[in-house]
């Protein structure tokens, strides 16, 4: 039970609990990402700085933890992301 009412926390913390791949690219390359390769329904983004590439699969809708992967993997707080997601 507990780990459910995580999953719920994480998802309201992102307001949608699934983004599209166009908002998640979008956002990685207004971070300063750089688009690297796609291999099958993965793209590939890297940064300088950043100890691994970042993952965005080709799926209709990303799950949060996807997301909030690549945000831990940026240094970015789930607040920033919001914010910059704003203004895109």
């Amino acid at each position: 039970m507990a780990s459910s009412t995580t999953d719920q926390g994480k998802s309201h913390l992102l307001e949608n609990p699934h983004h599209s791949v166009r908002i998640s690219a979008g956002f990685l390359l207004s971070c300063g990402c750089v688009f690297l390769r796609e291999r099958g329904d993965h793209r590939m983004f890297t940064k300088e700085g950043i100890s691994r590439s970042l993952v965005v699969p080709r799926y209709s809708r990303i799950p949060p933890f996807i997301i909030l992967n690549n945000l831990r993997i940026l240094g970015i707080s789930k607040k920033e992301f919001l914010k910059k997601l704003k203004n895109l």
